[in-house]
């Protein structure tokens, strides 16, 4: 790979890969740091849309890839972190910011497999986004795989749990698989869009829901993250993916209530990318905007 670097009037080529790159001119990335961490949880700032990466030694997986203009970026952070291949693609249910930039995504990356949660083709049937995400994985001849409620999978030393929906509900946001992610003696649980109703049906399983990261649901909707759920969860860090939108996410309740249970919350909005290192006993947080670790 070759970069053309313009600075004043001089125009620089350098040769080599992005990490080259970056180190000819002494710079650094957020996403550098995961590298001498065995476990890594990246949430990417791609606005009101989700995109997180999960890297467990040479494991990595992807959940959800943003809108459509947004597979380029998500692309262009994996080459940086010299990533050309997923070992799981997870479509945490198929609104458009959550696997519309999936189809840019696998005409550069290669994936192992596509993850879904079950889906009532109601619900799929008029949405042109996800067809089309469909006929590549096809084109592609990526494997293709519904999961369910107490279906687990390895990545690399984690340990992936799916939490929810055991069937198709008669919502997207309700049909979000919602994953918990165990590394050692770290958890982090993942919500998807997922609101109340999924979280008082996850409360009344008797699950063990404690997890020391919460990717807070629904983009900070004010129909997620209630007091029970954050009371059973517990988390040490919230991280809230979001960008200016008609609906004015987060919403101030939510906010509050996560104040509220002592939660240190990150926004993409506000920190740009944040990053969640475990070393299997703590978890360090850092965010693209502080370059110090947050306080826990």
């Amino acid at each position: 790979m070759a970069a053309v670097c313009v600075i004043g009037s001089l125009a620089i080529t350098v040769t080599g890969t992005w990490k080259q790159v970056y180190g000819f001119f002494g710079l650094t990335e957020l996403g550098d740091e995961a590298e001498s961490a065995p476990f890594s949880l990246h949430v990417l700032d791609v606005g009101k849309a989700d995109a997180l990466l999960v890297c467990c030694g040479d494991s990595r997986m992807l959940v959800d890839c943003g809108r459509s203009p947004d597979g380029d970026a998500v692309a262009l952070y994996l080459q940086k972190r010299g990533i050309s291949h997923l070992d799981y693609a997870i479509c945490t249910h198929p609104d458009s910011d959550h696997v519309g930039g999936y189809g840019t995504l696998l005409q550069k990356v290669s994936v192992n497999s596509f993850f879904a949660p079950p889906l009532d083709e109601n619900l799929t049937k008029d949405n042109e986004v996800y067809k089309s995400l469909l006929e590549v994985l096809d084109e592609k001849q990526v494997l293709r795989k519904t999961m369910r409620s107490g279906d687990t999978f390895s990545l690399g030393q984690a340990f992936v749990q799916v939490l929810w929906p055991q069937e198709a509900m008669d919502s997207t946001n309700d049909s979000s698989l919602v994953l918990r992610i165990t590394y050692g003696d770290t958890r982090f649980l993942l919500m998807g869009d997922a609101g109340e109703k999924v979280e008082a049906q996850l409360l009344s399983s008797g699950e063990d829901l404690r997890a020391d990261v919460l990717k807070v649901g629904h983009h900070g909707s004010k129909t997620a993250s209630t007091d029970a759920f954050l009371e059973a969860v517990s988390p040490q860090y919230g991280v809230i993916s979001v960008g200016e939108d008609r609906n004015q996410l987060p919403k101030d309740e939510t906010l509050r209530r996560l104040e509220k249970h002592q939660i240190i919350t990150c926004r993409t909005d506000l920190d740009g990318d944040v990053l969640f290192l475990s070393d299997g006993k703590t978890i360090t947080a850092k965010t693209q905007y502080d370059a110090g670790a947050l306080a826990g």
